[in-house]
């Protein structure tokens, strides 16, 4: 009873463990069978709900890519009615426009020469001196291409050309090369014509911006040399608003400046133009102005010693004025070295007033000068230097300092500013007259500035030809 019990149990518990498990167990079982026996209908079901979904995004990206689309199209409609392509423009350069000044014409009957200059004060006194005034031959920039002036000392004549190598040429065949005349207009807009006369001495060359005048020449037998340089159409008056703005001229003042020790001469007046090689020689010696003009870069004088403008200084270099002295200074500039230079002679012209120191003809340092009062002799000729030296002399209430003889020994000499005493300072008013046109002031001698007479009484030697006239 006890075993069967027992068993029974086991039993009961077995079938109970089965009856407990198996259910469970069959339930995966058949969840599994139908899940494996039915495959399709779960992958239908699934795949259908997949297309489905897959259906409703691709309807809505059709539908948003059909708007954008449209819209794209609507945009791109209204800008192409609305909006103007862009088109690039070049820019235009900007000219600025160069003030003017005029350049006049004189001419002389007796030797042929028109004569053309930007100096009203230069043109009055050749009109002074018999001259006729032929007015405003063109405008000239202030800058642009250099037009340079040479003199032939030989026939008076003068001669002006844009080449370099014309100017260097003229001047190795004795003329004197006179400096930058005025300037050409880089914008070429009024040729100046140029004309040559084979059969003269003098004038042989003539430039007019006239047409008519260049080929009436051409048909009296001048030949024609093409365009000389060029005119400006813009004159003084029309661009008056533009020179008060940015640039003021001041022609002809011609006052004497002394050049301070660390001056720089530019070639233009122009803060970035090059400074001239030799600045440093000119340093503390007297220049004649030429021009006075003030810029953006400040205030220029343009110097001369005394014939040819060498360049321009900033104000800044100015260390004094010396209108009331300048008779004790150089005139001329830094002195040559004699030794370098074969057959030297002098040249004095009364009419000048100028003492020219030469190389056979090539000029190589000029003085200024006068000459004999009216009613005194004025000797003409060729002469040469004799042995007369005087440090000082006093003959007959007059006297001078660094004298040397050219004409009857002791009597006719070059010598500096005269003195007033026998012990005293030099003569102002005789002394502010050298270099100046009209009536002499001595009674036969040359003179000279006193540092001027002191050089040439240590350096010219005995012998050296003298040749004088008007």
């Amino acid at each position: 009873m006890k075993k069967l019990k027992f068993l029974g149990w086991l039993s009961v518990g077995l079938i109970g463990i089965t009856l407990t498990c198996t259910p469970l167990y069959a339930q995966e079982e058949s969840s599994t069978e139908s899940s494996a026996i039915n495959p399709s209908t779960t992958e239908t079901t699934s795949t259908q709900a997949n297309l489905s979904e897959t259906t409703a995004t691709a309807d809505s990206a059709t539908n948003k890519t059909q708007e954008a689309a449209d819209t794209e199209k609507e945009e791109t409609t209204t800008s192409t009615e609305t909006k103007t392509p862009e088109v690039p423009v070049a820019s235009q350069p900007v000219t600025k426009e160069v003030p003017t000044q005029a350049m006049y014409r004189v001419y002389n009957y007796n030797s042929g020469e028109h004569f053309f200059t930007a100096n009203s004060y230069e043109a009055s006194q050749l009109a002074k001196l018999g001259w006729h005034y032929e007015g405003i031959a063109w405008y000239a920039p202030l800058e642009g291409e250099p037009v340079y002036r040479l003199y032939n000392p030989n026939n008076g004549d003068h001669h002006y050309t844009l080449s370099g190598g014309e100017k260097a040429w003229l001047a190795q065949h004795g003329w004197r090369y006179e400096g930058i005349g005025w300037y050409s207009d880089n914008q070429k807009r009024i040729p100046l014509y140029r004309s040559y006369n084979p059969n003269a001495k003098s004038g042989s060359h003539h430039y007019t911006q006239s047409l008519g005048e260049h080929n009436q020449l051409l048909n009296h037998g001048w030949r024609n040399e093409n365009i000389a340089w060029y005119a400006s159409n813009v004159t003084p008056s029309s661009n008056q608003h533009e020179q008060l703005k940015q640039i003021s001229v001041t022609t002809a003042i011609f006052h004497h400046i002394q050049l301070a020790g660390d001056t720089v001469i530019q070639t233009s007046p122009n803060a970035s133009a090059p400074a001239i090689a030799n600045s440093a020689s000119y340093r503390g010696l007297v220049a004649i102005t030429r021009q006075k003009v003030s810029n953006y870069d400040g205030l220029w004088y343009a110097v001369a010693f005394p014939d040819d403008q060498i360049g321009w200084i900033r104000t800044q270099y100015l260390a004094a004025y010396r209108d009331n002295d300048y008779y004790l200074y150089t005139t001329g500039g830094p002195y040559p070295n004699l030794a370098a230079y074969p057959n030297v002679n002098v040249e004095i012209n009364y009419t000048a007033k100028r003492l020219y120191l030469k190389s056979g003809n090539r000029v190589i340092y000029t003085m200024l000068s006068q000459h004999a009062m009216p009613g005194m002799l004025s000797p003409t000729g060729h002469y040469s230097i004799n042995t007369y030296r005087a440090r000082r002399f006093w003959w007959m209430g007059g006297g001078a300092d660094y004298a040397a003889g050219w004409k009857d020994y002791g009597m006719y000499l070059i010598h500096s500013t005269p003195i007033a005493t026998p012990n005293g300072g030099y003569k102002h008013d005789i002394g502010m007259k050298l270099g100046v046109p009209g009536s002499g002031t001595s009674h036969g001698c040359i003179q000279v500035s006193v540092e001027d007479a002191k050089w040439f009484y240590s350096h010219i030697q005995t012998g050296t030809p003298v040749y004088i006239h008007y």
